[in-house]
């Protein structure tokens, strides 16, 4: 019996081209059911991948494409979905391993400053000092040169006087 150009269905079905074939009839609607409800669980797990994630969440996700793929699904996007994934997760973690190297050398180089800034205080401290010693000593240099622009005066007039007293 041909109803608009297709045929009635039969009780014979393909099980080739129907993999609930061998399913009890009035099970397989539960069946397709279960099995969409299977790719929708995909399709959500894939939506919340995340970069921390371990690789065994993506082998799951992989693993359950050919059962979906057997029901007639196409898996194809799903698995080239989930290799670009894989392939990003994999430079983003390149990327971290090459930020590593130039973070301890940073981290190197603040220690290295700081020990500079602190041996720069150290030598400002001993210029300080040296400044101050400099100082002393200018004050004690002019001190005495006072001094002895007094005894230079001293001798000069003493040899100039025309008295001569004795020493007692």
């Amino acid at each position: 019996m041909e109803v608009q150009g297709e045929t009635a269905m039969t009780n014979d079905i393909d099980v080739a081209h129907n993999p609930l074939a061998d399913k009890v009839e009035a099970l397989r609607e539960g069946y397709a059911l279960a099995t969409m409800e299977k790719f929708s669980n995909i399709m959500i797990r894939i939506g919340d991948l995340r970069y921390g994630d371990p690789e065994k969440k993506f082998d799951i996700i992989s693993e359950s494409l050919p059962e979906l793929e057997e029901h007639g699904f196409d898996v194809e996007p799903i698995t080239a979905r989930l290799e670009q994934l894989r392939s990003m997760k994999a430079k983003l973690g390149e990327l971290e391993v090459g930020m590593r190297e130039p973070e301890i050398h940073m981290v190197d180089r603040k220690h290295e400053k700081s020990e500079m800034v602190k041996k720069f205080q150290e030598l400002k401290e001993q210029i300080a000092d040296k400044d101050s010693e400099i100082s002393n000593l200018r004050l004690t240099l002019t001190t005495n040169h006072g001094r002895l622009e007094v005894a230079h005066q001293a001798f000069q007039n003493m040899a100039a006087s025309g008295t001569f007293e004795k020493d007692e």
